[in-house]
């Protein structure tokens, strides 16, 4: 039986890139519009039965276009998000209102176009629900395996039909006019055991480290707040081309 949820994050701007356009929302707390890495871990725990949620967006756009989309979504989510969940909005549609707050900010700055990705992952006594829309991946680690959970947002399907080379583009993400483009968020709801780990991120951690050695970096390390250490560094050391955040979820 599952007493408690204990929550690591951390967010990185890698070696390549100047600025950190990756935002999240964690127990309250998200980052500035401009910021750069974090100096440390953020650490929570909550109890099965009170539920809690965490978010993580992938700006895009460039310069501070994709800042303001990420930040405007964390700090929508921090501040309303949590206590609409706990009211009864679904995850999905909570992406949906985030989305018209990114698009606000969007015009209020006079951007053609923001975007970022999104990525909640919600709590409960035996049930961990994921809503996304765009490329950021939900996984579940049990046993040593790595599933991915969440459908992603993007042309593979049809890179792979055609026989096209390049790293997948983002078909849906916030910051899409909905009278443009239907937008259909992943929705995910799965069974949680004792010892199963969750990872939302940022491409930043899976383009720079493998599947296997994530797995492998959760499980064999002596605590969490090792994994997380280890999980960054490898991320770093791999090149770390990209912005790189994560949250890890472990059921206690």
């Amino acid at each position: 039986m599952i007493k408690q949820y204990h929550f690591l994050c951390m967010s990185n701007t890698g070696k390549v890139r100047v600025h950190n356009e990756d935002n999240f929302s964690f127990f309250g707390k998200y980052l500035p519009r401009e910021h750069q890495s974090m100096d440390s871990i953020l650490e929570a725990t909550s109890a099965a039965e009170s539920g809690a949620a965490v978010a993580l967006f992938d700006g895009m756009g460039g310069e501070s276009a994709g800042e303001l989309a990420s930040y405007t979504a964390a700090r929508y989510f921090s501040e309303t998000g949590s206590r609409v969940l706990k009211e009864g909005t679904e995850p999905g549609d909570l992406i949906l209102k985030i989305n018209r707050e990114v698009i606000r900010a969007r015009d209020e700055g006079k951007y053609s176009s923001i975007g970022a990705t999104a990525i909640i992952l919600q709590t409960s006594p035996t049930v961990v629900t994921l809503a996304s829309i765009g490329d950021s991946r939900a996984y579940m680690i049990r046993r040593g395996g790595m599933k991915l959970l969440n459908k992603l947002h993007t042309d593979e399907a049809m890179m792979q039909r055609l026989g096209i080379r390049r790293k997948p583009r983002i078909t849906q993400c916030l910051g899409m006019d909905e009278s443009e483009v239907t937008l259909q968020p992943s929705l995910v709801h799965g069974w949680a055991e004792v010892g199963d780990v969750f990872l939302i991120c940022s491409d930043g951690l899976t383009d720079m480290v493998p599947e296997e050695d994530i797995a492998g970096i959760v499980m064999q390390s002596q605590n969490f707040s090792d994994a997380a250490r280890t999980l960054m560094q490898e991320a770093l050391d791999g090149g770390g081309k990209d912005n790189i955040t994560f949250i890890l979820c472990r059921a206690e």
